[in-house]
């Protein structure tokens, strides 16, 4: 099965931390959660702007805060049917996923090597961002927000594949 994902992150000179993450199958199916280990206080000012906000904005069952040792399981059994991810500039996403995991090579053996890339697909297909849905709103930058629009972003570059 198609899976969209993005992730939400802190980065400085000390590595990358995940704030929040959410996956999107094909399907409709959705997992968001929030790094309950996550100190909002070291967030920049960006962060504190345009991230930390937007969190809670999106509705979503079950429990959002939780630790990654959660979050970890919870992928496992989530996206035991993914064949294929897709996200929107996906390098940093992919990486804290396959962190989350243990490593690139502690991910589940079924789950795909790599993350397929909606920026890639764009200039793959001679397409442009305006050719999209639009991407910014009051919910830009809350990862549940941004896979369902990454997923949405795919039907219109496959429409026939992604329907």
């Amino acid at each position: 099965m198609r899976f969209f994902f993005d992730t939400e992150f802190h980065e400085d000179k000390h590595g990358v931390e995940l704030i929040s993450l959410a996956f999107v199958k094909e399907n409709g199916e959705e997992y968001y959660a929030i790094n309950k280990d996550y100190d909002q206080n070291r967030s920049s000012q960006w962060l504190k702007s345009n991230v930390i906000p937007r969190l809670e904005l999106v509705k979503t069952e079950g429990l959002l805060y939780k630790t990654l040792s959660t979050i970890k399981q919870d992928l496992i059994d989530f996206c035991h049917d993914m064949d294929e991810v897709w996200g929107f500039c996906a390098t940093y996403d992919w990486f804290l996923v396959s962190r989350i995991m243990g490593g690139m090579m502690q991910k589940p053996a079924e789950w795909p090597f790599q993350a397929f890339d909606i920026q890639q697909a764009l200039h793959e297909k001679n397409m442009w961002m305006n050719q999209l849905p639009p991407y910014h709103s009051n919910f830009t930058h809350n990862a549940l927000h941004d896979a369902r629009w990454t997923k949405n972003a795919y039907n219109v570059i496959y429409p026939t594949q992604g329907q």
